[in-house]
């Protein structure tokens, strides 16, 4: 679980953490997932970070919908318009070189009626 350092991102990871049961100090801080940072930025972080697997970032309108239009190959313009509290589930490539498949968006409401 990877989030901004900034409060209310950082908040949010640790809510999600304790629904996951994920130890909050498996919450990863960083600053590619703060305001302003160059998408690019966090997918270099996520390219050498060890283990594998998946990973839930928590972060910022509108940068999380550039990094996600930048994920999926459309460049760093925002194509999507995530409200606070919505979800986006990507699949990410084999090769770098590849975009990441865009599974599901999904809006704070569906994800309330899924209580």
């Amino acid at each position: 679980m990877w989030s901004s350092p900034l409060l209310r991102a950082r908040q949010t990871a640790e809510i999600a953490a304790r629904r996951l049961g994920v130890p909050p100090k498996r919450i990863h801080l960083t600053p590619s997932l703060a305001p302003g940072a160059a998408p690019r930025q966090l997918l270099a972080e996520l390219a050498n970070r060890r283990g594998g697997g998946d990973v839930l970032c928590c972060g910022h309108a509108p940068h999380l919908d550039a990094l996600l239009a930048e994920c999926i190959g459309l460049g760093a313009q925002p194509r999507t318009a995530l409200k606070k509290a919505g979800v986006a589930c990507l699949q990410a490539a084999l090769s770098p070189a590849e975009p990441a498949r865009l599974e599901w968006l999904m809006p704070p409401a569906a994800l309330r009626r899924m209580r």
